[in-house]
């Protein structure tokens, strides 16, 4: 199970929680990835994060904005499953 799926349901406030302890942790491994030009780490993260299940809202009102469109322009990240959701999420 990824972040996402538990965002909403009986664990998301734990699930909220959890997310916001780690928030910088996601933010230095998505800025690593980024800069590594690794596309699977970097659409893996942005799509199992929660905000891609809700468009950058949780209901618990925590954001944890990514840069998706540095995402979208890494070489084979199209190729990656759950590219579609880092579409979805839409550039920010």
């Amino acid at each position: 199970m990824t972040a996402g799926e538990y965002s909403y349901g009986p664990d998301q406030i734990a699930s909220a929680k959890q997310v916001s302890l780690e928030r910088d942790n996601i933010r230095v491994a998505f800025a690593t990835a980024l800069d590594v030009r690794d596309a699977a780490l970097a659409v893996r993260l942005v799509a199992n994060h929660p905000q891609a299940q809700s468009h950058a809202v949780t209901p618990m009102g925590a954001v944890l904005a990514l840069p998706t469109a540095r995402v979208i322009d890494l070489a084979e990240a199209s190729k990656q499953p759950g590219f579609p959701r880092v579409l979805i999420v839409g550039p920010c």
